[in-house]
């Protein structure tokens, strides 16, 4: 980016019980993002991490300017309260009040024109991720229609959801422990995921005998269930020196160790084994960038002297812990933490209840007859992780030393590029559906194969004897094409349009509109009607008769 960002703010919603205004900073790489921030449709609204106590969005610049620079949209970084001075539940309602105030102006807050509804891919990092998610999970509540009985059905929501939502090292339980549940390990082990948490769960294992090699180690990686086994026996081993002058030596004469007489059964020991699975918050316990005694004091501060949280039931704190019925409704996530992360539960249970949550609403879906009983179930649809291998905690933040960190910056604007080109893409989608009558009309009418009845079918609103006014307009007679062609040009067009969105900004040429390609509206009308009489008279285009 060739301009720095600018600090701006946004007034509270009318309905908000504060007053303070919210502070953002604006990263924006164009010559003048005033004029420029008009034709925009799309923004990306970051929430920066830093252990909800420290870092405004200034400490994020590499990342931000990145995103920025590449994307060609706006960047709306929110600057956040930080405790002690304004703990939980200050922050989360900042950042919730601040995207309801971006929906109710239609984005006029941040700069934008107002006249569409702006698409948003909301993104948050370490603690920035557990507001990110506590956002997302704030405005399914706030929800007038109940959808917590009914599975099958889609909510209804005062807010659209953002498109998807990015989530990086996020922290999102708050209670700290040594061990992990039994419902956790027994998530992770589910047959259909068992191949993706296979790797993370031995992984878990190798890092516990790492860190205290002689203590017991768990019996199985595969299965949550403890299997009864006979106990192993292992023989001890005498050393040399243990045979010097010893009572056993001087009583029996033995001069050769092969005359050695076996080791009572007394001697023998067994290993002791467990199901019991650490967290990674001890098997990282060693961790410089994010180690306990700094996690634990960030997470008091955060909760404030007041506050008594229910670290086993407030999922607004802890977004790990919301129910079902709430988390069958996200967006599409994209997870992406490093291995050595004492964050990486957070990201691996996340995931994998989000995967249980959608699992359970397409099966209820399915049961019901809105999905089809050969349908199979993508997880990929609704939730993608990226664990990276020898990675600790802030990453993101050690580009300058660590350069792989610009690949993985530039992986979030990929997923965030990829989930704006299918909002574009469904939105298109929904505009060009035609209504049941028109379909129906269509398909009744004789002339459907080969006539476009444009200006005679009867609009929204128009009477049919206006319709009946207006002049009869007949498009050139083409050949249908080959179904198996156009399934292939469509697919290329499909490809060439993420294209444009995933590799990076698109030439401005590109985005130009045809009309404004043209000489002067006489070229236009002249091209119109030759395409409307080129088959007719001969002259034109040669287009084949069917």
């Amino acid at each position: 980016m060739s301009r720095p960002p600018v600090r701006s703010m946004i007034q509270r919603p009318n309905w908000s019980q504060y007053t303070e205004p919210i502070a953002f900073w604006t990263y924006f790489d164009v010559d003048d993002p005033k004029t420029a921030l008009k034709h925009q449709d799309k923004v990306i609204l970051d929430v920066p991490g830093g252990g909800f106590v420290a870092m405004d969005p200034r400490c994020h610049d590499d990342k931000l300017f990145a995103w920025a620079g590449k994307s060609g949209l706006p960047v709306i970084a929110l600057d956040y309260k930080k405790a002690p001075e304004y703990p939980y539940p200050y922050a989360l309602d900042e950042c919730f009040e601040a995207y309801c105030q971006i929906i109710e102006t239609r984005g006029k807050c941040i700069g934008l024109s107002g006249n569409t509804m702006p698409k948003i891919v909301v993104s948050g990092d370490s603690a920035g991720g557990n507001l990110a998610t506590g956002l997302v999970v704030k405005l399914l509540e706030t929800s007038p229609n109940t959808f917590f009985d009914d599975w099958y059905r889609e909510p209804q929501l005062s807010y659209p959801l953002p498109e998807a939502l990015i989530l990086i090292y996020p922290a999102l339980h708050m209670d700290i422990s040594s061990f992990m549940r039994p419902e956790d390990v027994a998530l992770l082990n589910r047959p259909e995921y068992r191949g993706d948490a296979r790797k993370y769960m031995k992984r878990k294992t190798e890092d516990y005998r790492k860190l205290t090699p002689k203590t017991p180690h768990a019996s199985s990686d595969d299965d949550d269930t403890p299997k009864a086994s006979p106990p192993r026996l292992e023989s001890k081993v005498l050393e040399p020196e243990d045979l010097i002058e010893s009572p056993l030596e001087t009583s029996s004469g033995v001069k050769d160790l092969h005359d050695l007489p076996p080791v009572p059964a007394t001697k023998q020991r067994r290993v002791l084994r467990t199901q019991v699975k650490m967290t990674s918050i001890i098997t990282q316990l060693h961790d410089r960038v994010l180690p306990p005694e700094l996690l634990r004091a960030m997470i008091l501060l955060y909760i404030g002297e007041q506050h008594k949280p229910d670290f086993a039931h407030d999922y607004h704190l802890s977004p790990l812990l919301a129910p079902e019925h709430v988390l069958n409704c996200f967006p599409k996530v994209y997870m992406l933490c490093g291995e050595q992360d004492p964050l990486l539960d957070d990201t691996t249970l996340f995931a994998g209840r989000l995967r249980q949550a959608r699992l359970r609403k397409f099966k209820e879906r399915q049961e019901r007859g809105l999905i089809g009983s050969l349908a199979t179930f993508d997880d990929k649809k609704h939730v993608e992780t990226m664990i990276l291998d020898g990675v600790s905690h802030g990453f993101l933040q050690f580009v300058t030393v660590y350069w792989p960190g610009w690949d993985y910056i530039d992986q979030c604007r990929r997923w965030m590029m990829d989930a704006f080109y299918e909002a574009d893409h469904r939105h298109a989608m929904q505009s060009e559906a035609p209504s049941p009558s028109e379909t129906r009309k269509e398909r009744d009418s004789y002339f459907s194969p080969h006539y476009s009845l444009t200006n005679g079918d009867v609009k929204r609103g128009e009477s049919s004897s206006e319709a009946e006014d207006k002049p009869l307009e007949m498009t050139p007679l083409r050949p249908s094409d080959d179904s198996n062609t156009k399934r292939r040009r469509d697919s290329l067009r499909k490809l060439q349009q993420r294209a444009a969105y995933v590799s990076g900004r698109r030439s401005p040429k590109a985005t130009r509109s045809a009309l404004r390609r043209l000489a002067s509206s006489e070229d236009l009308l002249s091209r119109r009607m030759q395409g409307l009489t080129g088959s007719l008279l001969g002259s034109g285009t040669d287009v084949g008769t069917p």
